[in-house]
C-alpha cells in the first residue's frame, strides 16, 4: 500500500510538471518565421508555440516584432498582461480593442497599432506610447481612471475622443478629431478640428487652431466650470445657444467665432483677435462674469447686450475695434461696460439701471441710434451721440457726467437725478432739456478756465417742479431757445463768478420764490448773462438780476465769448449752417453740399480742400444769398482730388470780415473704387434685403454706414465678409439715404433709394 501511494504521488508530480509547462509565458513573434503580414491567432507566429493566452492557465505576457493582423474583437480584462509592440512590429485589429483592469497594459514601443473599430480603456487599464511609436483608431473612450500617455508618437483618430474626468490622457502634438471631442480632469489637448461636438470640463483646455480658411459646426459645445477653449484659425460657427460657466473660459485670438446667442454665467470670454458675432443675446450674469474684447479692427456685434442685477463685478470692456448691438444695452446692477479710446459701438437703445454700481464708461466713440434712459451713472469720457432722448430716472444714483463730446436730441432730468458738464466737454442738445429738481443740470467747476465746460441747447430750457440750473466759473452756455418755469415755483438759475451764458429768446418764469441770479461782479457792468429777449419773472418772492446785456453789448464788451458762440455750428447768430457733407462720390469727381436756415450780414463761403497733410487750400469761393428767414442750398464740385484722403471744411466769411470754420469732413479717392464695391439692388423696396459685395482689394472687417439728409445715423453694419446680405430694418422708410463703407482700405459713399 506504501509502495502504490509512492507511484501516485510521482504521478502527481509529473502532471504538475507538465501543468506548468503551459503556464504563463513570453510570447514573442518569431523573426524569420512570420509570414508578412502574420496571423496573431496561429500558434506558428508564436516563440511560446501556442496562441498567447489571455486566461487560466496564462495570461502571457506578449512581445510584438513583426506585422500582425487580428481578425474580429480583443479583449483584455481584469487579468495581468503586457503587450510591447517595438519598432518594425504592428498590431491591426479588424475588430474593436477592448482593455479592461489595473494590470492590463499596452505599450507601443516604436511600432504600431491599429483598431478599425473602437479602444475601449476602463478600469486603470492602459496603452502608453513612445519612441515615436503610432496608433490608428476608430475611436477612443476612457473611463474609471484609465490611462493614455503619448510621450514621442502619432495618434490618428477617424471617430471620437471621450476621456471624461478622472482619467488621464497626454498628447504633446495636435490632434485631429472627426468626430466628438469629450475633455475632464484638467486635461489639456490641442486640436486642429473637431468634427462633432465639444464637451469640456472640470478644468480641462482644449486649444483649438484651424486653418483661416476652414469652418467648424459643433453639434454641441459646453465649456463647463474652470474649464477653457482657445480658439484661432477660420469660422467657430454654433447654431445653439452656448453658455460660459463659472470660472469657465472661452478665448479667441483669431478668426470668428459665431454662437445663436451666448450666456456668461461667472465666466470669462476674452477676445484679443478676430470677431464674435452672437446672433441673438449676449447675456452677463453673476459674479465677475466678464468679456473682454480687445481685437484691433475686429468686430464684437450681436442682437441685444445685457448685464443683468444677479451678481457683482460683471464687466464688458472694449478695449480695440468695434462693437455693433442692433437692438438694446441693458446695464444693471454690479454691472459696467468700459469702453476705451479709439473703439466705436453703436447700439438701439441704452438702459442703465437703478444702481450705484450700474455704470457705462465710455472713452471712445458710443453711438445710440435711439433712446437713453441712465438710473445709474453714465461717465463719457469720448464722444457720444445719441439720437433720440436720454432720460434720467428718479434715483440719486442717476448722473450723467460728461468729460468729452456728447450730441443729443433731447434731454429730460427729473427727481433727483443729475447732469453734469465738466472742464474740457462738450455737449450738444438738438432739440429741449428739462431739469425738475435741485441742480439737475451743473455746468462747469469753481476752477479758472480754460479748459471750459462747454454746452449748447439750441432749443429751450425747460424747468419743471423747480428744476435748477447751476453755471459754475469754467463753463460756456448758450441757448437757443427760451428758457421757461412750468409754475411750480422755486426755479433758479444761477450764474456764478466767471460764468457766461447766451440765451437767444426769451426767460419765462412764473412761480412763486423763481429766482435769476448773476453772480458775476459788477466790472465789467452786465457780464456774464445775455440775452436777446425778454425776461418774465412773475410771483412772489422772485429774484431778479439786473446784470445782464443782449448779444450787442456782448459783441462789444466780452468778444471772446461772442467769438465761441458765433462758432458754434448752428449759431443762431449770422449764419446757422444746417448742413455739410459729400454728395454720390465717383472717381475724380466729389461733389460737396451745405445747406444755411438763416444768413444774417453774410457775404461768402470759401471751400478749402487739404490732403493727408492737413494743409488747406482755397478751392472755390460762393457767394452768400442773403436769406435771413430760412437760408439757402449751395453746391460745389472738386474735379481734381488728390489721390487718398481729402479734407474739405467751409470758411463763413461775414460782411464785418468776421471768419467762422465748420466742422472738417473728408473721403478718400480711389481710382478704381467704383470697381471694388456694389451694394444692390438700387432702389430697392421697403424692409426688403440688400447685398453689399466687395472685391479683394477692400479690407475687412469695415462698418457701413445708413444715414438720412440731416446725417443722422439710423443703422449701421459690421462688414466682415466678402457679400453681406443687409435686411432693411422698418425705421428706414420710403426715401433716399447715404450709405457710407469704412475700412482700412478707405471710405465709399453710396445713395441709396428705398421706395
Amino acid at each position: 500500500m506504501r509502495k502504490n501511494s509512492k507511484t501516485l504521488f510521482s504521478v502527481f508530480l509529473l502532471f504538475c510538471a507538465s501543468v506548468t509547462s503551459v503556464l504563463a509565458a513570453e510570447c514573442q513573434t518569431q523573426a524569420g518565421t512570420v509570414a508578412t503580414p502574420a496571423n496573431y491567432n496561429s500558434a506558428s507566429t508564436w516563440s511560446c508555440g501556442r496562441v498567447p493566452l489571455t486566461a487560466w492557465p496564462g495570461p502571457d505576457n506578449v512581445t510584438i516584432n513583426h506585422v500582425l493582423t487580428y481578425t474580429g474583437n480583443m479583449s483584455a480584462s481584469n487579468i495581468t498582461q503586457l503587450i510591447t509592440i517595438n519598432s518594425g512590429g504592428s498590431l491591426k485589429i479588424s475588430g474593436n480593442l477592448n482593455l479592461q483592469g489595473s494590470n492590463v497594459r499596452i505599450v507601443v514601443n516604436g511600432g504600431t497599432l491599429e483598431v478599425v473599430g473602437a479602444i475601449t480603456i476602463d478600469n486603470n487599464a492602459g496603452i502608453t506610447v513612445q519612441n515615436n511609436g503610432v496608433v490608428r483608431a476608430g475611436s477612443i473612450a476612457m473611463s474609471n481612471a484609465a490611462k493614455y500617455v503619448n510621450t514621442s508618437g502619432t495618434l490618428t483618430l477617424t471617430g471620437s475622443l471621450t476621456v471624461p474626468s478622472g482619467n488621464t490622457f497626454t498628447y504633446p502634438s495636435t490632434l485631429a478629431i472627426p468626430g466628438s471631442l469629450t475633455l475632464g480632469n484638467g486635461i489639456t489637448l490641442a486640436a486642429s478640428t473637431v468634427g462633432g461636438s465639444i464637451d469640456l470640463s472640470n478644468g480641462s483646455k482644449l486649444n483649438l487652431t484651424t486653418s483661416s480658411s476652414a469652418t467648424i459646426s459643433p453639434s454641441g459645445l459646453n465649456i463647463g466650470g474652470g474649464s477653457e477653449l482657445v480658439y484661432s484659425g477660420g469660422t467657430l460657427n454654433y447654431n445653439n445657444p452656448l453658455t460660459i460657466g463659472s470660472n469657465a473660459k472661452l478665448t479667441v485670438t483669431n478668426g470668428n467665432v459665431k454662437p445663436q446667442s451666448l450666456t456668461i454665467d461667472a465666466g470669462t470670454v476674452t477676445v484679443s483677435g478676430g470677431n464674435l458675432v452672437v446672433t441673438n443675446a449676449i447675456t452677463l450674469k453673476n459674479a465677475n462674469a466678464t468679456l473682454d474684447f480687445g481685437s484691433t479692427g475686429g468686430v464684437l456685434s450681436a442682437g441685444s447686450v445685457t448685464l443683468d442685477g444677479n451678481g457683482s463685478n460683471k464687466k464688458l470692456n472694449l478695449t480695440a475695434g468695434f462693437m455693433t448691438v442692433t437692438n438694446g444695452v441693458d446695464i444693471q446692477s454690479g454691472s459696467a461696460i468700459n469702453t476705451s479710446s479709439g473703439t466705436t459701438s453703436t447700439a438701439s437703445s441704452l438702459t442703465v439701471g437703478d444702481n450705484t454700481t450700474a455704470a457705462l464708461n465710455n472713452s471712445g466713440t458710443f453711438t445710440v441710434n435711439g433712446n437713453v434712459s441712465t438710473n445709474g451713472k453714465i461717465n463719457n469720457n469720448g464722444n457720444m451721440h445719441i439720437t433720440g432722448s436720454l432720460a434720467g430716472g428718479g434715483s440719486g444714483n442717476s448722473i450723467f457726467t460728461n468729460n468729452g463730446n456728447l450730441n443729443v436730441n433731447s434731454v429730460s432730468m427729473i427727481s433727483s437725478s443729475r447732469f453734469q458738464v465738466n472742464p474740457g466737454a462738450t455737449t450738444f442738445v438738438d432739440a429741449n432739456f428739462t431739469v425738475n429738481a435741485t441742480q439737475n443740470l451743473v455746468i462747469g467747476t469753481n476752477a479758472n478756465p480754460p479748459p471750459y465746460a462747454d454746452m449748447v441747447i439750441r432749443g429751450n430750457l425747460v424747468s419743471t417742479n423747480g428744476g435748477d440750473v447751476l453755471v459754475e466759473r469754467n463753463a460756456r452756455f448758450a441757448i437757443f431757445g427760451s428758457m421757461t418755469g412750468d409754475g411750480s415755483g422755486d426755479t433758479r438759475l444761477t450764474i456764478n463768478p466767471g460764468g457766461e451764458v447766451y440765451i437767444k429768446k426769451d426767460i419765462n418764469f412764473t412761480g412763486g420764490g423763481d429766482k435769476i441770479i448773476n453772480n458775476n461782479t459788477a466790472t465789467p457792468t452786465k457780464y456774464g448773462l445775455y440775452i436777446d429777449g425778454a425776461i418774465t419773472n412773475t410771483g412772489g418772492g422772485v429774484t431778479t438780476t439786473t446784470n445782464y446785456g443782449n448779444m450787442a453789448y456782448m459783441e462789444t464788451t466780452n468778444k471772446p465769448f461772442y467769438d465761441w458762440v458765433h462758432g458754434l455750428p448752428n449759431t443762431p447768430l449770422p449764419v446757422v449752417l444746417a448742413y455739410f457733407r459729400f454728395g454720390a462720390v465717383t472717381p475724380g469727381h466729389i461733389p460737396l453740399q451745405w445747406a444755411t436756415t438763416l444768413e444774417k450780414n453774410f457775404d461768402h463761403f470759401e471751400i478749402e480742400r487739404a490732403g493727408e497733410a492737413l494743409h488747406f487750400t482755397k478751392l472755390a469761393i460762393v457767394a452768400g444769398e442773403g436769406n435771413e428767414q430760412k437760408g439757402d442750398v449751395y453746391r460745389c464740385v472738386d474735379n481734381a482730388p488728390a489721390a487718398g484722403w481729402n479734407y474739405y471744411r467751409l470758411k463763413q466769411v461775414d460782411l464785418d470780415g468776421t471768419v467762422v470754420y465748420s466742422d472738417v469732413i473728408r473721403t478718400r479717392e480711389t481710382a478704381s473704387s467704383s470697381s471694388n464695391v456694389s451694394l444692390y439692388p438700387n432702389p430697392v423696396q421697403y424692409q426688403q434685403v440688400i447685398t453689399l459685395s466687395l472685391q479683394d482689394r477692400v479690407t475687412v472687417p469695415g462698418m457701413l454706414t445708413f444715414m438720412d439728409g440731416a446725417g443722422r445715423v439710423l443703422l449701421t453694419v459690421p462688414v466682415d465678409e466678402s457679400v453681406t446680405a443687409i435686411p432693411l430694418p422698418a425705421n428706414l422708410t420710403a426715401g433716399v439715404y447715404a450709405v457710407r463703407l469704412a475700412s482700412a482700405s478707405g471710405q465709399k459713399l453710396f445713395r441709396l433709394v428705398i421706395q
